[in-house]
């Protein structure tokens, strides 16, 4: 709606400066032509005659020049219109006043008048009565000097009636014709324009989407649905950064699952990604803020990252992990622990600063996951 309420101003727009143009462009000629022929004037008018003659071509070049100079304010744009369609009648009345004035050889003014024909059908996009109207007060006033002076002249004015009106008529349906035929390669266009516009907004929404899930599969481990290990480093970093500047604690813990290589040779490649995706599910269960991330950086390892979190606040998450994993009840066949899916879990702190490595906080956590795993697994250690 809105693009088409764009489109039906712009044709506004461009039909009142075709208007302005067409205008100027019949002036000018006037200007240069009307005055021009009064040198005809003094070689073949009557003596008698020559100065209505020439008084009627002083006050018309002065018409046409008082309305270039109006055409060209603002105040009178919008009314370029009216400008010219009375400016043709006018032409074509005072063309037939001097038809009438010049007696004899008043055919030789007859391009002039299909001049002003040419003018109002071609240079103006008025609508279809509009240019009817105008172009029948033409034709009076051209044909009423004609009739009045029958038998004067070299040419019948029924005949020079007839050849005017044919012609009239040609202009008029040539000049009609090709603004139809133009407009309807504008609509043409423009319904392509939009078809294709709506096609690339399709293919620009497709992108986005496709962008958008493949963002989402670069973020997420795509069995367990947690983040993967390159959205841990990055989130690390940022964290790391951010804990450093409020000076604030940082708690990290490593996870891994027990014995998880004799649980793929007993049950198989798919029980175990089962096992992962539960065990994911439990370790989801024991964060319990928002802020807090999960995120499988191996195949069977996952690490959680607690920020604002001291040492003890870390403890009290890994031993909501272990409860977790014992509550899912995940059979384990081969198991020399338990008889269920256990976890080692090793866990970390400190206070980041800028002058530190973040790496630093990992070795630790992840030397105390296998310390918990020396220590008979299916427990906590503490990092240094």
């Amino acid at each position: 709606m809105i693009e088409d309420v764009r489109h039906e101003t712009r044709q506004r727009e461009r039909i009142a400066t075709d208007n302005r143009r067409g205008l100027r462009y019949v002036l000018w000629l006037s200007v240069t032509l009307v005055p021009g022929f009064g040198i005809l004037d003094l070689l073949v008018a009557p003596p008698d005659r020559l100065v209505p003659l020439l008084a009627i071509r002083g006050v018309l070049t002065a018409l046409a020049v008082g309305l270039l100079v109006a055409n060209r304010l603002e105040s009178l744009e919008r009314h370029s219109t009216v400008m010219s369609a009375s400016w043709s009648v006018v032409l074509g009345w005072t063309i037939g006043a001097i038809c009438l004035l010049e007696g004899g050889y008043e055919t030789m003014y007859y391009p002039g008048v299909m001049l002003v024909m040419l003018g109002v059908a071609l240079m103006f996009t008025w609508k279809l009565a509009l240019a009817i109207i105008v172009q029948g007060l033409i034709a009076i006033g051209f044909l009423l000097p004609q009739a009045l002076m029958r038998g004067d002249g070299p040419v019948e004015p029924g005949v020079l009636a007839i050849f005017f009106l044919v012609s009239m008529a040609v202009i008029s349906i040539a000049g009609h014709t090709f603004r139809f035929r133009a407009t309807s390669r504008e609509v043409t266009d423009r319904l392509e324009l939009e078809e294709l516009r709506r096609r690339a907004e399709a293919l620009a929404e497709s992108l986005k989407a496709r962008t958008t899930e493949l963002e989402r599969l670069a973020s997420f481990d795509t069995l367990t649905g947690l983040a993967n290990r390159r959205v841990f480093d990055e989130m690390f970093r940022e964290r790391w950064a951010w804990l450093a500047r409020e000076r604030s604690p940082m708690a990290l813990l490593v996870v891994d699952i027990d014995h998880f290589k004799a649980y793929n040779d007993t049950l198989g490649h798919q029980a175990g990604d089962r096992c992962l995706q539960r065990v994911a599910d439990a370790l989801r269960e024991a964060v319990l803020r928002p802020t807090d991330l999960v995120a499988r950086v191996g195949g069977e390892e996952f690490v959680l990252l607690l920020t604002t979190t001291a040492l003890d606040g870390g403890e009290v998450v890994a031993r909501r992990v272990l409860d977790a994993v014992r509550d899912a009840a995940i059979h384990h066949p081969s198991s020399p622990v338990a008889g269920r899916v256990t976890v080692s879990v090793g866990v970390a702190s400190t206070i980041p600063e800028a002058t530190t490595e973040p790496s630093s906080l990992v070795e630790a956590a992840d030397q105390a996951m296998y310390q918990a795993k020396q220590a008979g697994r299916n427990r906590i250690a503490i990092g240094e």
